[in-house]
C-alpha cells in the first residue's frame, strides 16, 4: 500500500515540477518553439537515438556473453523493451527489473544477470561523471558565465522537492520495507560476488563497455545538439551541449521522478542558461526529444504486440476450421 501511494507520490511531483517549470519559462513561447522546430535537423535525432540504444544492448550483451544462453535479436528484443518500460520508471530500475525478470525466465540466473547489468549501470555512471567533469570545467571558466540568475529560483524549488521526497523515501525504507523490495535487496547484496568475478575476469570487455559507452552518450548528446539547432541555435558547440546534456542527466539516477521527469529539465534550465539559451527553448528540446525517444521505444514494441496478436488469432481460427 505504503509502495503504491509513494508511486503515485512521484508521479505526483514529477507532474508538478514539470508544470511549474513550463509555467515558469511560459507555455505560449514554448509551445510556438515546438510548432517551428526546423525538421531538417530532426532526422540526426532519429538516427542517433536507436544507435544509442543498440549500442547500450550490445554493452550488455557482451558482458553476459560467457554466461548468456540467448541469441542477440532475442536479447535485442528483451533489453528494446526493458529500455521502454525504464523511460517511465522512477529512476534507472525500471529497465534493470524487466530485462532481469525476461532473461530469468529464459534459464539465466538472477544473480547473473544482476551482476552484469550493474556492473553496466556502474560504467554508464562512471563515463557520465568524467563528461561531466568537463561540464563543471565550463562552469567555472569565468569567461562562460554568462547565466541569467533569475534562473536559479527554479533550481532551488527542485532541490527542495527532491530533498522532500528523498526524505519521504528513506523514511519508508526503514520502517516499512515490502518483501518484495526486501528480496530485491537481498539478490542485490548476493550479486555482489558475480560484480567481483566480472571486473577480475571481464577486464577487456569493460574497457570495451566504457568504449562504446563514450560512444553512445556522444550519441546522445548529438541529438540534444540537434534538437538545440533545430530550435535556432546555429552556434552552439556539440561538446558543450553533450557535458551539459550528461551533467543534467545524472539527476534521472535519484529514483524520485519518472526517468527525471522535470527533474533533468531543472537542472537543465541553469546549465544551459550559461550558454545563453532561453528556460522555455531548453524546455522546448528536452519535451520534443522526450516525445521521439518514447516515440522510438513503444511504437516497435506496440508494433510487435499488434502483429503477435494478429497472427495469434489466426491461427487459433485456423485450428477451430472444421475438416
Amino acid at each position: 500500500m505504503k509502495s503504491t501511494a509513494y508511486r503515485w507520490l512521484i508521479i505526483s511531483a514529477s507532474v508538478l515540477l514539470m508544470s511549474a517549470l513550463v509555467a515558469y519559462a511560459g507555455p505560449n513561447r514554448i509551445a510556438a518553439k515546438l510548432l517551428a522546430l526546423d525538421t531538417q535537423w530532426i532526422w540526426l535525432t532519429l538516427l542517433s537515438i536507436p544507435l544509442a540504444t543498440l549500442l547500450g544492448c550490445i554493452n550488455l550483451y557482451i558482458l553476459l556473453t560467457a554466461k548468456n544462453r540467448i541469441g542477440f535479436i532475442s536479447f535485442l528484443e528483451v533489453y528494446w523493451l526493458s529500455w521502454a518500460i525504464g523511460l517511465i520508471a522512477p529512476g534507472q530500475v525500471g529497465d534493470l527489473a524487466t530485462i532481469s525478470l525476461a532473461l530469468q525466465k529464459r534459464g539465466i540466473k538472477i544473480s547473473i544477470i544482476l551482476g552484469r547489468s550493474i556492473l553496466d549501470k556502474l560504467i554508464s555512471l562512471a563515463v557520465m561523471l568524467c563528461i561531466s567533469i568537463y561540464a563543471l570545467h565550463i562552469l567555472v571558466n569565468p569567461t562562460k558565465w554568462t547565466c541569467n540568475f533569475a534562473h536559479w529560483p527554479v533550481v532551488f524549488f527542485g532541490v527542495v522537492l527532491v530533498g522532500l521526497l528523498c526524505s519521504i523515501r528513506l523514511k519508508s525504507s526503514y520502517t516499512h520495507r515490502s518483501p518484495r523490495l526486501q528480496r530485491f535487496l537481498d539478490e542485490v547484496c548476493n550479486t555482489a560476488n558475480e560484480v567481483t568475478v566480472a571486473i577480475k575476469t571481464s577486464g577487456s570487455k569493460i574497457l570495451l563497455n566504457g568504449l562504446l559507452t563514450s560512444v553512445k552518450v556522444s550519441l546522445i548528446g548529438l541529438a540534444y545538439w540537434a534538437m538545440f539547432v533545430s530550435l535556432g541555435y546555429k552556434t552552439i558547440h556539440l561538446q558543450e551541449t553533450t557535458a551539459f546534456a550528461t551533467l543534467a542527466g545524472l539527476a534521472a539516477y535519484i529514483p524520485i521522478s519518472l526517468n527525471g521527469f522535470g527533474t533533468v529539465e531543472a537542472l537543465s534550465i541553469p546549465l544551459f542558461g550559461y550558454l545563453g539559451i532561453h528556460p522555455a527553448d531548453v524546455l522546448a528540446a528536452y519535451l520534443g526529444l522526450r516525445f521521439i525517444v518514447l516515440a522510438l521505444a513503444w511504437i516497435p514494441i506496440l508494433s510487435w504486440a499488434l502483429l503477435y496478436s494478429k497472427h495469434n488469432l489466426i491461427s487459433h481460427k485456423h485450428e477451430q476450421r472444421p475438416l
